[in-house]
C-alpha cells in the first residue's frame, strides 16, 4: 500500500511541477561564450539560470562552431536541473567586421513553453545595427509572446541609435505582447527609452548595474555599469518582478569565480495575465 501511495504522490509532483503560474525570462550577455567555457562553469551557468523558461543569451562565439556547441552543452546542463530544455542558436550576425560579429541563442523549458515557427535574424535591420537581432515567438499555456534579443553596440558607440531603429518594433508586431531584452549598452534613465515608456512599456531593471569589476575593492558592491535591461510591453502582461540577478551573493562573493563566467550579469521578468489568442 505505501508504494502505491509513494506512486500516486509522485504522478502528483511531476504534474504540478509540469504548471506554472508566470512565465519567467531572462537575459544574458554571456562574454565570449564558446568552447574555452568549462564544465564547470557551464554547470554553475545552469544553477543560475534553472527555473526560467526563456533564456535569451547575447555573445555566442561565431568565428567557430566552438560558440553553438557551448550553447549545446548549457542546454544539456539545464536537462540535468530537472526540467527538459530545447534550444536555437542564430546564423551569425552580418556585422561590419568579424570581431563584432557573433550569435545569439534562445534556450527554453519546454514542459512550460513552447517555439512558435523558427527564430529569425532580423535581417532588415542589417545596415542599421550592428549585430541584428534575434526574432522568436513563444507561447505559454496558449498565449503567445514576441522575443526579441539584441547586444547594441559599446556605449561609446552611440548604442542609442540602434535602439531607436527598433521603436516601431511593437506596431509591426502588434498581434501579441513583444520584449525587447539584451545588452542595451544604455543606463535605464536614457531618453532613447521615452517612446516605449510613453507606449506603456517598462523597464524591468532601473538604476542597477549589471557589468562586474574585475575585483572587489574596500566599499564597493562588486557592480560597475548598468547596460543590460529587458522593455517589458507592461500595457499587455501583469508585471509581477523584474530586476537584476545578484550573482555575487550567488557565489559568495567570488568576484573571480563570477567574471569567468561573464562580465555581465543577467536580467530577468516574471509577468501574467494577457489574453488568450483566438484560434
Amino acid at each position: 500500500m505505501r508504494s502505491i501511495l509513494l506512486a500516486v504522490l509522485l504522478v502528483l509532483v511531476t504534474a504540478l511541477s509540469a504548471q506554472t503560474d508566470n512565465c519567467k525570462i531572462i537575459t544574458w550577455n554571456i562574454r565570449d561564450f564558446g568552447k574555452t567555457k568549462s564544465d564547470s562553469e557551464i554547470e554553475l551557468m545552469a544553477k543560475i539560470l534553472r527555473g526560467y523558461d526563456v533564456i535569451a543569451i547575447q555573445e555566442v562565439v561565431a568565428k567557430d562552431p566552438g560558440g553553438a556547441q557551448a550553447v549545446a552543452r548549457l542546454a544539456d546542463a539545464m536537462d540535468k536541473t530537472g526540467a527538459n530544455y530545447d534550444y536555437s542558436v542564430s546564423d551569425p550576425t552580418q556585422s561590419s567586421s568579424p570581431h563584432t560579429r557573433e550569435r545569439y541563442a534562445y534556450i527554453w523549458r519546454t514542459s512550460t513553453v513552447e517555439m512558435i515557427g523558427r527564430p529569425q535574424l532580423l535581417s532588415a535591420y542589417a545596415k542599421t545595427i550592428e549585430r541584428e537581432p534575434y526574432f522568436a515567438t513563444f507561447s505559454w499555456e496558449g498565449k503567445e509572446f514576441n522575443v526579441v534579443n539584441l547586444h547594441a553596440r559599446p556605449h561609446d558607440q552611440h548604442p542609442e541609435q540602434e535602439i531607436a531603429a527598433l521603436r516601431k518594433l511593437p506596431k509591426v508586431y502588434d498581434d501579441k505582447p513583444l520584449f525587447l531584452v539584451g545588452d542595451f549598452n544604455l543606463v535605464s534613465k536614457h531618453s532613447v527609452f521615452k517612446p516605449w515608456l510613453k507606449r506603456g512599456y517598462q523597464l524591468a531593471a532601473i538604476n542597477q548595474k549589471t557589468t562586474l569589476r574585475k575585483k572587489l575593492q574596500p566599499g564597493q558592491d562588486g557592480y560597475s555599469r548598468e547596460k543590460d535591461n529587458i522593455l517589458i510591453p507592461a500595457h499587455q502582461v501583469q508585471l509581477l518582478e523584474g530586476g537584476s540577478l545578484d550573482v555575487l551573493v550567488f557565489l559568495r562573493n567570488d568576484i573571480d569565480a563570477a567574471n569567468a563566467l561573464s562580465d555581465h550579469v543577467p536580467v530577468y521578468v516574471v509577468f501574467d495575465d494577457f489574453p488568450r489568442l483566438e484560434k
